[in-house]
Formats: structure tokens, C-alpha cells, sequence
């Protein structure tokens, strides 16, 4: 089992602890596509690549014990059709014995690409515990759960457990073993 809690972020207050938390896509390599977006955001890829949207810190809000992050159309930015946001937590570890916990409500709408990844740095390493946005055959997409381990050069395994997971919150959970990292949503395996 898991002994030490090494950090449990409830987002007390009424902004983001950026100590620990950076507002934006940043990974051992530094922020991403600063060049492409205004002055203090962030992009995941160049404008009209892979993403929609930039992610602009003001998209960000903490109240009550909830981090909530807005998406909104916009097309100010050449490229880019919505703003959103996210947050980071590069330079913090990810060790064997540690258990990454995430209490989510996915968004709901056409074009959403929720996810709850773990970029490990320079090492090319990401896990996807969840990304949203996909389709698997006549399911709701909003049941339509995606995990990865990239660095293993596996395929996203995609499935359903019939979850709509845009209706409350659900625990992301990714555990890291000395031997393998398992991935589960609500307690049911989604990746090993």
C-alpha cells in the first residue's frame, strides 16, 4: 500500500499554489510553443497542428476546493479556435511506489480533448491516463475512455465501461509499481 502522502492538493483558497502547480503546457524540455500565442500562454501544438485551443492562465479559477478550468471559443489567435487552460506540475516526482490521484469531470461538447497525462521530462516519457475525444463505434463519446504508456511504444488502448464520465466526478488514478504502471478509472483497470 501506499504510506506517505507526498503532496495532496485540495486547492484551498482562491488561486493556484504556482510553487507546485505551473499554468500552462511545460515539460522537461520548458514551456511549449510560446512563439505561436500571446505573452504568458501556452500551446500544445503550433496553430492548426493538432489542437484547437491555447491555453491562456486566466482560463484557470480556484474556489472551494475546486480547480476549474473554462474553455471558451476564440479566435483572436491565428490558428486557434477556443482558449482553455491546464496546469502542470513539471519537476515534481513520479517515483515507483507512488500513486498519482486525479478527481475529474470531463467536459462535454464536440471538439473536447480532456485529459490527465504525466510528462516525465527530457526522457520522452508520457502516460495518458485519460484522454478524451475519442469515438469507439456506436458509444457515446463521453463514455470513451483513451490511456497510453507512449514511451512503450503501444497504441492507445481505448474502451468503454458505459460511464458518462461528463456527468460528476470520477477518480483518475495512475500507480506506479516497481515492475509496471497501472492505469484505472473509478477502480477498473484501463492500462498496465
Amino acid at each position: 500500500g501506499y504510506k506517505t502522502l507526498v503532496k495532496g492538493e485540495y486547492f484551498p483558497g482562491n488561486s493556484l499554489d504556482e510553487t507546485y502547480w505551473y499554468p500552462g503546457m511545460m515539460d522537461g524540455w520548458g514551456t511549449w510553443n510560446l512563439e505561436y500565442v500571446p505573452a504568458g500562454c501556452t500551446a500544445v501544438s503550433p496553430p492548426g497542428k493538432y489542437d484547437a485551443e491555447y491555453m491562456n492562465p486566466a482560463c484557470l479559477s480556484v474556489s472551494g476546493g475546486v480547480l476549474t478550468i473554462l474553455t471558451a471559443r476564440d479566435t483572436s489567435v491565428s490558428g486557434y479556435f477556443f482558449r482553455s487552460g491546464n496546469i502542470s506540475s513539471q519537476g515534481q516526482p513520479f517515483l515507483p511506489g507512488m500513486l498519482a490521484r486525479v478527481n475529474m469531470q470531463a467536459p462535454a461538447g464536440n471538439g473536447m480533448w480532456p485529459g490527465v497525462w504525466n510528462l516525465s521530462g527530457k526522457s520522452q516519457f508520457e502516460l495518458d491516463g485519460q484522454e478524451g475525444g475519442y469515438s469507439l463505434g456506436s458509444d457515446n463519446p463521453a463514455t470513451v475512455y483513451a490511456s497510453n504508456l507512449h514511451a512503450a511504444g503501444s497504441g492507445q488502448q481505448v474502451g468503454s465501461f458505459g460511464t458518462d464520465y461528463t456527468q460528476g466526478y470520477h477518480l483518475y488514478e495512475m500507480a506506479y509499481g516497481t515492475d509496471a504502471i497501472t492505469v484505472t478509472i473509478d477502480g477498473r483497470q484501463t492500462a498496465k
